[in-house]
C-alpha cells in the first residue's frame, strides 16, 4: 500500500468525536453523523495524503467522505492503495490496524526494574514460592514443626520465601497486616522490614515486590488491579475513575477556554489522537501523548513537560504519564456521560454555532384549579449582521403562592428539537431537560418578587 496504518486510526461512536475540520468545511453536520452512526455503526477517522477522511462500512459496502464532503463510494481507495487486486476492502485493513483491546504492559517491566534497583538482584532472586514445608530451609521446621507449616499453607495459601542481609524469612500477606518471621522463629511488626527495605519512603508494601514478579499465572484484570494497587500507593493518589477522555471540543471544560482555542485542541486532537482529563491537587489538566513526549496544560494556561511525572513520583520507574492512561482509563466507564458534562456539550454546540437565548417572565395563568407561572425563551442566530431572534418557546410551571411546587414537571408544548437543525444531534430528553432547567432556574429567581397583579 505504501503507508503504514498502525496506530492512524480513530474510532468515532458519537458525533461529536467528529473532527472539528468536518463541520467547519462543510463536510458533514452533526445531524448527519447521527444519523450515519446509528443506522451504519461506528466510522473510522484517517489522514492519507492532504487530506482528512471518515470510512464507514455499510452493510458489506466502503463509504467513505473527505472533509470537504466529497463521497467515495466505489472503488477509489482499494485501487489506490493496491488492495483490489488482492480481494480486499477498506473494512479488512481496519481490522488488520485497528486493534482497540490491545494490553500494554510495558510498565510491569518497569516496576521489576525499579525493585531490581531498590532491593538489590540477590533478596530478588531469593524470592520463592512456598506450597510445601518441604521447600523451606530446616530452620524454620525445627521451631514451627512441619505439620504445622504445612496446615498454615493449606489454610492460607502459599508463603513466600526470602534472604535479606543473610537471614531467611518468610512472608505472607495476610491482607489486614503483613506477616514476617525469619528461621528463628522471630516474628516482625507492620513496617519494620518495609523501612528496612526501603519500601516504607514510597508508601509500598512487601506485597508490591511479590506482585511484580510472581504474577505470571494471574489473569489480566487482577493483574492490572495490582498494578493500579501499587502506582497509587506510590503517587499517593487513586486516578481510578477521574480519567476522562478527551475527543472534541465540546469534551474540554469551559475553564480552559481562555487559554487554549478550540481550534488548537482540534489541531491536537487530529495530529496527537486523544487527550485526557484529570485533576491533580485542585488543579484540572489537560494531558496528551505527542511526538515529542508528554504534554500538559492546565486550566490557567500553564504548559508542563516532566514536572507531572516527577510531582507523582513515576519518573524513578521510567514510566510516563501515558503508561498511567494505560493502567486507570477505562474507556468504557468513560463512554458514561453524566448530566453535568451532557450540559456543558449542549453550551458548547450553542457559543460554536452562534446560537444564543434569553429568558423572560411571561404570565400567571390558572388551568383547571392549578396556578400556573411561565417563562418564554426566545432563541436568537447570528447571520452576519448581529443576532436575531429565529423562535420562542414558553415553558409553564405549577405554582403555590409564588414557588414551584415541589417535583412538578415542566409543562412543554412541543419539544426543542425543530428549533434549530443541529439540535437534532442532541438527545431529545437532555435537550428538553437542558432548556426546562434553565427556564426553572429563572422562574425562581423572578417569583420571590411579589406577583404584582395578584
Amino acid at each position: 500500500m505504501g503507508i503504514d496504518f498502525t496506530g492512524k486510526f480513530k474510532k468515532i461512536t458519537k458525533a461529536f468525536d467528529v473532527p472539528y475540520n468536518f463541520f467547519r468545511k462543510g463536510g458533514i453536520s452533526l445531524s448527519h453523523a447521527m444519523w450515519y452512526l446509528n443506522d451504519f455503526g461506528p466510522m473510522y477517522f484517517f489522514e492519507l495524503g492532504d487530506y482528512e477522511y471518515l470510512y464507514q462500512d455499510r452493510g458489506g459496502k466502503d463509504w467513505f467522505i473527505d472533509e470537504r464532503g466529497v463521497k467515495y463510494i466505489k472503488d477509489e481507495f482499494s485501487k489506490r492503495l493496491g488492495i483490489d487486486d488482492l480481494g480486499l476492502r477498506f473494512s479488512d485493513i481496519i481490522d488488520v490496524y485497528f486493534n482497540e483491546g490491545e494490553p500494554l504492559n510495558e510498565s510491569v517491566d518497569k516496576k521489576e526494574r525499579l525493585f531490581i534497583d531498590l532491593l538489590g538482584e540477590d533478596l530478588i532472586n531469593s524470592i520463592q514460592v512456598i506450597t510445601s514445608y518441604k521447600q523451606l530451609p530446616i530452620g524454620f521446621l525445627r521451631h514451627f514443626g512441619s505439620s504445622t507449616i504445612q496446615s498454615y499453607i493449606d489454610a492460607y495459601g502459599p508463603l513466600y520465601y526470602f534472604v535479606l542481609d543473610g537471614e531467611n524469612f518468610v512472608y505472607k500477606d495476610r491482607e489486614d497486616y503483613e506477616m514476617y518471621i525469619n528461621d528463628k522463629g522471630k516474628s516482625y511488626l507492620e513496617g519494620e522490614i518495609t523501612d528496612r527495605l526501603g519500601l516504607s519512603d514510597m508508601g509500598l508494601n512487601f506485597s508490591d515486590v511479590i506482585d511484580a514478579f510472581h504474577n505470571e499465572g494471574e489473569p489480566l484484570n487482577e493483574n492490572v488491579d495490582k498494578n493500579k494497587k501499587f502506582l497509587t500507593n506510590l503517587m499517593g493518589i487513586d486516578f481510578t475513575g477521574n480519567i476522562e477522555q478527551v475527543t472534541s471540543t465540546y469534551d474540554v471544560p469551559m475553564e480552559f477556554d481562555n487559554n487554549i482555542s478550540p481550534v488548537a485542541i482540534n489541531y491536537y486532537l487530529n495530529k496527537f489522537g486523544p487527550m485526557y482529563l484529570f485533576e491533580l491537587d485542585g488543579i484540572k489538566y489537560l494531558y496528551q501523548d505527542q511526538d515529542h513526549g508528554d504534554f500538559f496544560i492546565d486550566d490557567y494556561g500553564f504548559y508542563y513537560n516532566d514536572e507531572i511525572p516527577e510531582q507523582l513520583g513515576i519518573d524513578d520507574l521510567g514510566l510516563r504519564f501515558s503508561d498511567i492512561i494505560n493502567i486507570f482509563f477505562n474507556e468504557e466507564e468513560d463512554e458514561v456521560i453524566t448530566e453535568g458534562k451532557q450540559d456543558d456539550m449542549i453550551e458548547r454546540l450553542l457559543k460554536s454555532e452562534g446560537i444564543t437565548y434569553d429568558i423572560n417572565y411571561k404570565k400567571r395563568g390558572y388551568f383547571n384549579g392549578d396556578q400556573l407561572d411561565s417563562v418564554d425563551i426566545t432563541f436568537y442566530y447570528d447571520y452576519g449582521n448581529g443576532r436575531k431572534p429565529v423562535a420562542m418557546k414558553p415553558v409553564y410551571f405549577k405554582t403555590r403562592g409564588n414557588k414551584i411546587i415541589p417535583y412538578a414537571e415542566p409543562i412543554l408544548y412541543g419539544d426543542f428539537d425543530w428549533i434549530f437543525d443541529v439540535f437534532e444531534a442532541i438527545p431529545l430528553d437532555a435537550l428538553n431537560k437542558f432548556f426546562s432547567d434553565k427556564a426553572k432556574a429563572h422562574l425562581e429567581d423572578y417569583l420571590p418578587i411579589e406577583y404584582p397583579f395578584g
